[in-house]
């Protein structure tokens, strides 16, 4: 292929801080054919120049011999002149007016002014074939030899050919682009479509002193505004909304489409959307934010007022408590309104309502207390029924809250292995030890030991994205040949483990070459333990599969482990990926 493209980590790579009129000595030169030096703005990624929009990269052919020598830049790229260094604020002062895309000369300086894949090519002739083979590198520890690139003939011009393309990956700045809509509903409050009323272009920013100039719409009382970021340019990895709906604190959310209800009578600006891209490598990390161009009136509401969803237990199961939405926020709970409520426990019967009161933190949240304890084992049902005006839950615009009838309450479970950034194997922790699967809290437990590859290792793959986050843990070996590979969770509990069932689960992803039938959860240190074998004969391969189990445990006192174990029950070679483990305790009425 004559038009060859090379990756720069393939090539002699010397890095210089400055270039005043003339290249100044390299920190290292071998007898590559080029030289390449940088601004204080630039990393190489998977052998691809990374560098910030506004930036700058300098090349130098040092070819020996040569008849012509030709660079070729991206449009959007440009030649700069020299007499700059490398604290200069704005480098596009430096652009050589209408120099085109093409430069003979042996030493270039290329400004990169727009984001995105930029190439710089360099062709080269020769009187005679020519060849040379690059410095080698080291990726994970391992050495990669260099490539060996050779001239090709070109009988058109009677002349050798090395023709050479550096691939520039140029990150811009974060522009903000987003939509907002209104949710359609019925006469009774039910959602029947929605409308777009506000939207942010790509490459458009608002302030709050634009206001004057932003549309307003108008809510009733408990309707609800959807918010969609579209951001997309240039490479953004997380965002957060600050909406101004009045029940408590601005609702914050960092989820990419979020519907919100405004449950409070009155108005003013939507709020914003911030965008983040993090800091990578020697490129700095980057926000930009937008307030929304919409402003809102919220009015009393023509329906009815009536709860909002599902009920659910609440996360402090010691206050044997359920909470659940209503369509609009509250203006009075009256003296008797837990009179109203019949709260029914499948098997048990019914158990009085202790108290009701509004969320502290949102105005529209409702929680009942119980009299006697309940147990996310229990089948619950709530029903709310007033008979006298002494009853009532009302709204703010005065409306009073309708009955409802036998509605099942979702059980709250609570997870033991409550860092899930750090069990979903999420947190990278980098190690040199072979055993080390490099996993923030993970540690393999390995014998006969590797002499190199880690058997178990942290690994991010496009693949696995239906799994939560980003990464999972990889495993691969011979358990023939193996006595013992498991990997630790670091921690289940530091205070042990009551008696009971605990929901176990793990998601694990078998390739079709995998025989396995037998994967053990097991726990270790403490007094006491548990094991479970999965038997994963049958299992689904080349998918994700949850494997779970209720598994009845003893007391645990101290510390407790997890295990995680391949090897039991297997035999030759296996591979697997596994991530998100999850221990759930079940309460169990006595």
């Amino acid at each position: 292929m004559k038009n060859k493209i090379y990756i720069i980590s393939l090539l002699f790579i010397s890095i210089l801080f400055g270039c005043k009129d003339e290249y100044e000595a390299p920190m290292y030169l071998s007898d590559a054919s080029w030289l390449i030096s940088e601004s204080n703005s630039v990393r190489i990624s998977e052998g691809i120049y990374t560098i910030d929009q506004g930036h700058w990269i300098s090349f130098a052919d040092l070819s020996q011999g040569v008849l012509s020598h030709t660079w070729t830049i991206s449009d959007s790229a440009q030649f700069m002149t020299t007499g700059f260094g490398k604290e200069e604020e704005d480098y596009s002062k430096f652009v050589i007016p209408n120099a085109g895309n093409v430069s003979e000369d042996p030493k270039i300086h290329v400004y990169f002014g727009e984001a995105g894949i930029r190439n710089v090519r360099l062709y080269n002739t020769f009187p005679d074939s020519v060849s040379f083979t690059t410095t080698g590198e080291t990726i994970d520890k391992v050495f990669v030899p260099g490539d060996t690139l050779a001239s090709y003939y070109d009988s058109a011009i009677d002349a050798w050919v090395i023709d050479t393309t550096f691939v520039v990956d140029v990150y811009g700045g974060i522009k903000p682009a987003l939509e907002v809509y209104r949710i359609l509903e019925d006469a009774e409050g039910n959602p029947t479509g929605e409308e777009l009323v506000a939207e942010v272009l790509e490459g458009e920013l608002y302030t709050i002193d634009d206001t004057a100039s932003f549309n307003t719409v108008a809510l009733e009382m408990g309707q609800k505004l959807r918010f969609v970021d579209l951001t997309t340019f240039d490479r953004p990895d997380s965002i957060s909304w600050s909406i101004n709906h009045k029940t408590g604190p601005n609702t914050l959310s960092s989820a990419n489409d979020t519907t919100i209800s405004f449950n409070e009578l009155g108005g003013g600006n939507v709020g914003s959307l911030k965008v983040f891209r993090q800091e990578n490598g020697d490129l700095k990390g980057v926000n930009a934010t937008t307030t929304i161009p919409l402003k809102v009136t919220v009015g009393p509401s023509s329906k009815p007022f009536k709860i909002d969803g599902e009920i659910y237990e609440t996360e402090l199961t010691a206050d044997n408590s359920v909470k659940f939405a209503v369509t609009g926020s509250i203006g009075a709970i009256r003296a008797n309104a837990k009179d109203a409520f019949t709260v029914n426990v499948e098997g048990v019967g019914s158990i009085a309502v202790d108290d009701v009161v509004v969320d502290p933190s949102n105005s529209a949240l409702i929680i009942l207390s119980m009299a006697d304890a309940i147990y996310n084992t229990d089948v619950i049902t709530v029903s709310y029924s007033p008979s006298s005006d002494d009853q009532a839950i009302v709204r703010s615009d005065t409306k009073v809250m309708d009955a409802f009838a036998n509605q099942t309450v979702i059980p709250f479970f609570m997870e033991l292995l409550s860092d899930r950034e750090t069990a979903g194997v999420e947190i990278e922790k980098a190690s040199a030890n072979v055993l080390a699967p490099e996993a923030e809290g993970w540690w393999a437990n390995i014998n006969p030991k590797p002499a190199s590859e880690k058997l178990f290792r942290r690994v991010e793959s496009d693949e696995f994205a239906d799994v939560i986050g980003v990464a999972s843990m990889y495993f691969k070996g011979d358990v023939d040949a193996l006595t013992a590979c498991r990997v630790d969770y670091t921690s289940i509990s530091d205070d042990g483990m009551v008696a009971g069932t605990y929901k176990m689960s793990i998601k694990v992803f078998m390739p079709n070459t995998n025989t396995m039938t037998s994967f053990r959860l097991q726990s270790i240190k403490g007094t006491g333990s548990f094991l479970h074998d999965f038997d994963v004969t049958s299992i689904e391969r080349g998918k994700w599969v949850t494997l779970s189990a209720d598994v009845v445990v003893p007391e645990i006192t101290g510390q407790v482990k997890l295990r995680i174990d391949p090897n039991v029950g297997n035999t030759g070679v296996q591979e697997l990926y596994f991530d998100d483990p999850s221990i759930l305790l079940y309460e169990q009425r006595l």
